[in-house]
């Protein structure tokens, strides 16, 4: 089972990653701008862009698995030398990786919205197959 010192130490790296994971996304393209469809890099730009999104959803959907882990462990008892302020602070940084997985979803599906209407409501031939 885990120690205290453990769970301390997992409720540190949990601390750090959503701390990376927040300011991945405050890196991210500004306003989404991005080059006019005729010009050549353009599929390179949308391409960069739709794989940092598919990591940062990645990213955000692995923080909440071990946050709900970490819930579960202090759930069952185990590790309860904190209290009621540990729990209190897990679940809100639950709700905020939530918050911020919605929001990485939502930029993903603009940017794939986006390409459609570039290209006469199709996907153009340089886009990943099986993303529609």
């Amino acid at each position: 089972m885990f120690q205290p010192r453990g769970l301390l130490l997992a409720i540190a790296l949990t601390v750090l990653l959503a701390a990376c994971a927040h300011a991945d996304r405050e890196a991210s393209l500004p306003g989404e701008q991005f080059p006019d469809p005729t010009d050549p890099a353009y599929p390179a730009v949308i391409l960069k862009a739709r794989e940092e999104g598919v990591r940062e959803i990645e990213r955000r959907e692995n923080s909440l698995d071990a946050i709900g882990r970490m819930i579960d462990l202090r759930e069952s008892g185990e590790g309860r030398s904190s209290g009621v302020t540990g729990d209190a602070g897990l679940q809100n940084m639950r709700l905020e990786i939530r918050r911020e997985l919605t929001s990485a979803r939502a930029r993903l599906a603009r940017l794939e919205r986006k390409v459609k209407p570039d290209f006469g409501g199709e996907y153009p031939p340089w886009w990943p197959k099986g993303t529609d």
